[in-house]
């Protein structure tokens, strides 16, 4: 019994350096998630940019914070930005489609449509393909939906485009095809865009 209670007072020591280790005292800072981490990168690379930078890259930026961030106010202030930012670039390509792709975020799947049909070269697109096919699979027309996006696969079939694909496949009830289509993309993504 002496044995043990000689030992309670190096174990208690013991127990108190392994809590204070494990709850974080120490003094080092949390380490950053790839959420924060890409959060940063594109406030960093906004602020670079300032006032006079390239504007269709800082909408592009302001759009990828946007989709990660899933703030409605972020997304409002985006939707200025980029009527902003046709007025006074025209109707470039990139912006049409960054347009075409908030109206499908914001569930307004018809003004989506429409802003593709508008702009025929951008409708046959990979990009405007696989929106138009979300559009379709959104509103239930899963044969279109299928076609656009196969054709968009063979056309582009990068990892966005197999793993629209994919989710098609297991929303329409071919679990086996979309985790094949999914180990087909995953194959095919970077290291930043796996974050």
């Amino acid at each position: 019994m002496n044995e043990i209670r000689s030992m309670r007072g190096p174990i208690t020591l013991g127990v108190a350096a392994l809590l204070i280790l494990l709850i974080g005292c120490t003094g080092r800072e949390p380490a950053m998630t790839a959420y924060a981490r890409d959060l940063q990168e594109i406030e960093q690379a906004l602020a670079r940019m300032g006032q006079e930078g390239d504007r269709l890259q800082a909408v592009r930026l302001r759009y990828r914070r946007a989709c990660l961030t899933g703030d409605f106010s972020d997304l409002r202030v985006l939707e200025r930005e980029i009527e902003d930012a046709i007025s006074a670039l025209g109707p470039v390509n990139d912006l049409i489609l960054v347009k075409a792709n908030l109206e499908m975020k914001l569930h307004r799947l018809d003004a989506a449509g429409q802003i593709l049909e508008r702009v025929p070269y951008l409708k046959e697109s990979p990009g405007g393909r696989a929106l138009l096919a979300d559009i379709a699979l959104q509103q239930g027309r899963y044969d279109e939906a299928r076609t656009r996006l196969e054709a968009a696969v063979d056309e582009q079939p990068g990892w966005e485009t197999l793993a629209r694909l994919a989710y098609y496949r297991s929303m329409t009830g071919d679990p086996v095809e979309a985790d094949r289509l999914y180990a087909r993309a995953q194959d095919l993504l970077t290291a930043k865009e796996m974050r």
